[in-house]
C-alpha cells in the first residue's frame, strides 16, 4: 500500500472505518447469497435437462413421458445373489440338449391394451405346447403385472388384476409361456439408480437418453445385472417357461461415456444372467436384430427380428449356435413358411380364425 493510501486510511474516523467495514460485509454477504441462489437455480434446472441423439434439451414436463405408469421410488438394493459357474463344486449350467424348436405367437402391448380377455381366450384355444410370448414391461420401466420387486412401478393403463389372472391361467395350461422384457433400456430404474446408468459424454453424471427420452443401464454395472436377475427369478417363480430380454445391447450412439469393449461387456452380462437363472425347466434368452449375438453356453435362445423371408435361409445356414434349429427363433408378422426352417413366432391372430393346425 502506498504511503498516501495508508495516510488516507489512518486519517479516517473510527465511525467511517466501521461504515466501510459494514458495507464490505453486507456486499460480500449479498454476493455469496446471489451465488448460492444461482447454484440452486442451476441444480433445479438440471433435473429438466435430458440428452438424446440430437443433443441436450430442456423439458419442463419430464413426468409426461412416463405415460403408462407411476414414477419409481428409490428401490432397495437388489438382494438377489449372482452365482458364477466357476470352480469344481458348482452345479453345471444346464446344456441345450433338451431344447427343441418352438412355434407359436407373440402378444404386443397394444393387444393387451385392446383386450386382455380376448388375448387369453385365443391363447387358451391354441394347440397344447404352442408358445405364447407376452410383453410384460415397457421401456419406461412399468411392469404389466403385480411385481414384488421393491420400488418397481406398474402400468396404470392396463388392467393389472386381469393380467395377473391371465398369466396364472396360461402358466397352468399346456401353453409354453414366454415373458418379453426390455433389459438395459429402462427409464424409471435408470432415473432411480443413476449410478447404474450410461452417462452422456458431455459430462459425467448426466444420464444419456434416447429419442424416446429413455435412459439406458450400463451392462457392466453389477447393480443393473442384478436387477435383471431379480426379474428373471420372479418370472420363473410365477410359472413362466422362458424370459426373453429385449434391448440387451448398448444404444447405437457415440454420445455415451464408455471406454470399454461393448461386445465383450454384452457377452459377459449375458453369460452372468444365463448362468445365474437358467435351469432345466427355465430358459433365459435374448432378442435383437443381429444374428451374430454372443449367445452364451447354457439353456438359451436368440430371437431375431427384422429378417426378410428371402434371407431366412442364408441367416440360418450361417448361424453358429450349437443347436440352431432350437436356439434361433425368427419373429415375423407374416405366414411365410420360409421362416419355419427354425423356430418362429407370429402375431397372435385375435381378429381371424385360427389355422386348423393350431386348434386342439
Amino acid at each position: 500500500m502506498k504511503k498516501t493510501d495508508w495516510n488516507f486510511t489512518r486519517n479516517m474516523t473510527y465511525r467511517t472505518r466501521r461504515r466501510l467495514h459494514l458495507t464490505w460485509v453486507i456486499s460480500t454477504s449479498v454476493l455469496l447469497g446471489l451465488m448460492l441462489l444461482l447454484w440452486g437455480w442451476f441444480a433445479w434446472l438440471n433435473r429438466f435437462i435430458y440428452y438424446s441423439a440430437d443433443g441436450a434439451h430442456l423439458d419442463f414436463e419430464t413426468d409426461y413421458h412416463i405415460t403408462d405408469g407411476v414414477e419409481a421410488l428409490p428401490p432397495e438394493r437388489p438382494t438377489v445373489e449372482i452365482h458364477y459357474n466357476e470352480g469344481e463344486n458348482v452345479v453345471d449350467v444346464p446344456t441345450t440338449k433338451d431344447l427343441t424348436a418352438i412355434s407359436g405367437y407373440y402378444v404386443t402391448t397394444n393387444m393387451l391394451l385392446d383386450s386382455i380377455e380376448n388375448v387369453e381366450t385365443v391363447a387358451e384355444n391354441l394347440r397344447g405346447g404352442s408358445a405364447v410370448m407376452l410383453d410384460l414391461k415397457s421401456i419406461y420401466g412399468n411392469f404389466y403385472y403385480t411385481t414384488s420387486i421393491p420400488g418397481a412401478p406398474m402400468a396404470t393403463q392396463l388392467n393389472i388384476p386381469a393380467m395377473d389372472q391371465m398369466i396364472q391361467d396360461l402358466a397352468s395350461s399346456d401353453i409354453y409361456l414366454i415373458a418379453k422384457v426390455p433389459a438395459f433400456r429402462d427409464r424409471a430404474y435408470g432415473l432411480s439408480n443413476t449410478s447404474y446408468g450410461l452417462s452422456t459424454n458431455q459430462g459425467k453424471g448426466f444420464l444419456w437418453a434416447d429419442s424416446a427420452n429413455c435412459y439406458w443401464l450400463d451392462p457392466t454395472s453389477s447393480g443393473a445385472v442384478s436387477y435383471l436377475v431379480s426379474i428373471a427369478t420372479e418370472l420363473r417363480r410365477m410359472g413362466f417357461d422362458e424370459v426373453v430380454f429385449d434391448d440387451f445391447c448398448f444404444p447405437d450412439t457415440d454420445s455415451i461415456l464408455f471406454d470399454g469393449n461393448r461386445e465383450e461387456a454384452i457377452a459377459a452380462a449375458a453369460d452372468t444372467i444365463v448362468s445365474s437363472c437358467a435351469t432345466e425347466d427355465f430358459t433365459v434368452s435374448f432378442m435383437g436384430t443381429k444374428p451374430t449375438f454372443p449367445l452364451p453356453a447354457g439353456r438359451t435362445r436368440y430371437y431375431l427380428s427384422g429378417v426378410e423371408a428371402s434371407n431366412a435361409r442364408s441367416i440360418f445356414d450361417s448361424c453358429t449356435f450349437p443347436i440352431r434349429e432350437a436356439q434361433l427363433v425368427f419373429l415375423t408378422d407374416t405366414n411365410d413358411t420360409r421362416y419355419d426352417i427354425s423356430g418362429a413366432l407370429r402375431p397372435l391372430p385375435l381378429d381371424e380364425e385360427l389355422p386348423e393346425e393350431t386348434k386342439p
